[in-house]
């Protein structure tokens, strides 16, 4: 028969119990025991509100909430309104809280799984600045792509304890937060310490990366880097560029900045990596560029003849699309490679595409160069046959070789490499550039990288750098989530707000998991508990001194 153990039961003058705790105990036959007997746990009863006898009493359990358990009888009651039970008794039969617990505490207890969250608190040894930061960077996952606005998500869900010494009127637009994460200094140091954290894991991170520039028109009146452009979106508009070094192994950011959007891409590459190498200690050997890039300067730092490092291994390489332009043999390429596209021996199948990919040895800008020409052509029949539909007038003026062209135009492409590789190769290497649209993508569409809707070089600096941490949490969760469940991202973040919690005092109890919840929160390794301690939370998970 089981019984209630009860633990560390204080009572105040008038006897009335003011804390304590209970569990029911099972005890099984153990032969060859002392007593014959052995003690089990079955479950925890939570605090003790009151106590009838030493098998009978009020519970407030962590499963249950407020309840009657008769050991006698083995089973529990209901508490209801006016039951004589809790009368004279200071107890609230709702909790003071129903906070919906899943989804912030999901996004906050993977920041602190993954390393972030202990790389948050060293950049902020300020309470209310790191508790912004843990709120905000929560939040901005946590929405799932949605307005909704921080002060709202703050009040209504557990994100309300992350950050115990911030206002809930403060943070709906944060001027306070945004410009701390704007500091230089801060964006130094996150990405120092999560490089070190990467490689930890991998020790190659950021050796070999993608870079590339993505648009962000905004309304930013005092920032520096904004001017009238029409680089990249459909018209003319206000805006500045954001450069991205991302990782190839595992797609995450290693770096980020700023440029004038009036400021060619070919302008900024090699400054990038002069910082990074600055700041981070990063030499990129393996680099993957668009076209945008490609220029003299380039072509003649990363050259097929260029003399490799001390290590065998430390070889920069780099694969860049060539541009038809002045200074690059685009359509001498082209007039000599074309009648080699009905030779099987060029073909090769990639993603239910055929192309034909044929390797020359180039001279450019005076360096030798490999120039690997490609016709794919399911792109060049489907974009010749769109374009005549309009065109077909246009066409007939033409003279026979720019018809030739026209026929293959959107099939044609080369891309330029110091490495001695075979087209397909190549073709891979660069085709993973997608990784880095997929990031931008992610940034943009589902944590609201835009619209910026922040009014000084300071705060759009640091929603920016607020928005990149995000992004890498974001794609680290996802590859996780999908690669263990059949859920995608956003399902992923919205079934978990069906978990409720209900605060009594200093403790949340935690609604009993559905199984989506159940298997969400597998997928990314962490356990659901049955209740929470505030003091201890905040102490111990954020990381934050007890109050």
């Amino acid at each position: 028969m089981p019984f209630i153990r009860v633990q560390n039961i204080k009572r105040d003058e008038n006897g009335k119990i003011v804390s304590g705790s209970a569990s029911i105990i099972d005890v099984e036959y153990v032969k060859d025991r002392k007593h014959h007997a052995k003690q089990i746990v079955r479950e925890k009863l939570g605090k003790v509100i009151s106590l009838e006898s030493k098998r009978r009493g009020v519970f407030m359990s962590p499963e249950r909430g407020l309840v009657i358990y008769d050991a006698d009888k083995d089973e529990f009651e209901r508490v209801l309104t006016g039951s004589e039970e809790i009368e004279n008794l200071e107890v609230f039969l709702e909790p003071e809280d129903h906070p919906i617990f899943g989804e912030a505490y999901l996004v906050f207890s993977f920041m602190e799984s993954s390393g972030i969250l202990r790389i948050i608190r060293n950049l902020f040894t300020d309470d209310s600045e790191y508790e912004r930061a843990v709120l905000h960077l929560t939040y901005g996952i946590a929405r799932n792509g949605s307005n909704e606005t921080c002060d709202i998500f703050m009040d209504n869900t557990f994100a309300a304890y992350l950050a115990p010494d911030v206002p809930v009127n403060s943070v709906r637009s944060d001027t306070a937060y945004f410009t701390a994460m704007g500091n230089e200094g801060i964006k130094k140091e996150f990405f120092k310490r999560f490089v070190t954290l990467m490689r930890s894991k991998y020790p190659k991170f950021g050796r070999c990366c993608y870079i590339d520039t993505t648009p962000l028109p905004n309304d930013s009146v005092d920032n520096p880097f904004n001017a009238l452009c029409s680089h990249g979106v459909e018209a003319t508009s206000v805006q500045m560029r954001l450069a991205v070094i991302q990782d190839i192994l595992t797609g995450y950011p290693v770096w980020f900045e700023i440029i004038p959007s009036n400021v060619l891409d070919v302008t900024t590459i090699m400054d990038e990596m002069d910082d990074l190498k600055a700041t981070l200690g990063i030499t990129i050997l393996d680099l993957v560029l668009d076209a945008g890039y490609a220029c003299e300067n380039l072509i003649c730092k990363f050259n097929a003849d260029e003399a490799p490092y001390d290590d065998p291994d430390d070889v920069r390489t780099i694969v860049v699309r060539m541009p038809n332009k002045r200074g690059f043999c685009y359509m001498e390429l082209f007039n000599e490679c074309r009648k080699m596209f009905d030779n099987g021996k060029y073909a090769f199948v990639r993603n239910k595409h055929t192309y034909f990919g044929i390797k020359r040895e180039i001279e450019l800008f005076g360096h030798k160069e490999f120039a690997y020409v490609y016709l794919d052509r399911e792109n060049a029949a489907m974009g010749f046959r769109n374009w005549m539909g309009k065109h077909e007038e246009e066409y007939g003026s033409m003279t026979d070789k720019k018809k030739t062209y026209r026929l293959f135009e959107d099939g044609f492409f080369i891309l330029i490499s110091n490495k001695d590789s075979d087209p397909k190769s190549i073709l891979d290497d660069y085709f993973g550039r997608q990784w880095i649209e997929n990031l931008f993508k992610t940034a943009k569409t589902y944590l609201k990288l835009l619209p910026i809707a922040k009014w000084n070089n300071n705060t759009v600096r640091g929603k920016i750098l607020s928005d990149m941490i995000d992004t890498i949490m974001y794609l680290s969760m996802r590859n996780l989530i999908i690669k263990n469940t059949n859920f995608s991202m956003s399902d992923a973040l919205s079934h978990p707000k069906s978990l409720i919690g209900y605060r009594v005092g200093d403790d949340i109890s935690i609604k009993t998991p559905k199984k989506q919840v159940k298997d969400i929160y597998a997928s990314l390794d962490i356990p659901i508990p049955a209740s929470i301690n505030l003091p201890k939370f905040t102490s111990n998970r954020l990381l934050l001194r007890i109050r």
